[in-house]
């Protein structure tokens, strides 16, 4: 019987390694690893990897503002970045889910109760995205075309609020093919109404400069699972063995 116990214990035990998952956070920053050094014009005010595109109006790498939109006569999209260089899975690591977060600045609203922003993945380099001279039809259309990266409304009352939303699997994917470099985020209003009224986001940026946030949750296993099936099975085996030398015994 204590060697049914023993046996017992230690396949428990093993078991338990085999299901046992060790999860790890990561925190990046768009004030991580500045970006303008990398241009000949370096002297960007803010220090951020973040900024706005548009197609027809002219931007200088001075401006801080992140604002998303329509105000009036030209249109914006804007754009976050992230150096992941610090972030290398390990093989059975896996990335579990991605928050995007900060500052929401001012919102304006026209038209109904609030401005959705849409965030999509963005195949400009890090480099030449954070060089923000001129206007760039190219950039601007790349900052709201591709994979969607997920959503968010924003209400009038959420001006100068902090916000937080969760990143899709579409996301979650690009950050692990980018892990030990850049990834970067594009922004869209996707409720513009073409009324010529201002309708924005994260406007006036430029007034209280402040870092965007992406937080990875990961999950590693110890031992996967179908690698444990066969020391499940020999336990099984050395049990029913045991069990049937003790009734021969006692026969």
């Amino acid at each position: 019987m204590k060697h049914i116990i023993r046996i017992t214990s230690t396949l428990l035990i093993s078991l338990g390694l085999a299901t046992t998952a060790q999860a790890a956070s990561y925190s990046f920053s768009t004030a991580d690893s500045p970006l303008y050094g990398t241009n000949p014009a370096n002297f960007w005010s803010s220090d951020l990897n973040q900024g706005w595109w548009s197609s027809g109006y002219d931007n200088k790498n001075d401006n801080p503002n992140i604002v998303v939109g329509d105000s009036t006569n030209y249109l914006y999209r804007n754009f976050f970045t992230f150096d992941l260089s610090d972030l290398s899975l390990a093989p059975d690591e896996v990335i579990v889910s991605a928050s995007f977060s900060g500052f929401t600045h001012t919102i304006e609203v026209a038209g109904g109760l609030f401005e959705t922003v849409e965030f999509f993945d963005v195949s400009t380099d890090a480099g030449t995205l954070n060089y923000n001279v001129a206007a760039n039809p190219t950039i601007y259309e790349d900052l709201g075309t591709g994979k969607s990266y997920g959503s968010r409304d924003f209400y009038a009352s959420e001006s100068n609020t902090n916000f937080s939303m969760a990143l899709n699997d579409n996301a979650i994917a690009d950050i692990t093919t980018a892990q030990n470099g850049w990834f970067s985020i594009g922004g869209m209003l996707t409720t513009l109404d073409n009324s010529g009224q201002p309708e924005w986001v994260f406007a006036f940026s430029n007034e209280d400069v402040a870092p965007y946030k992406l937080d990875i949750e990961t999950q590693i296993s110890a031992v996967p699972l179908p690698a444990a099936l066969p020391l499940y099975g020999a336990g099984l085996a050395v049990l029913g063995f045991v069990g049937w030398r003790k009734k021969r015994k006692t026969a």
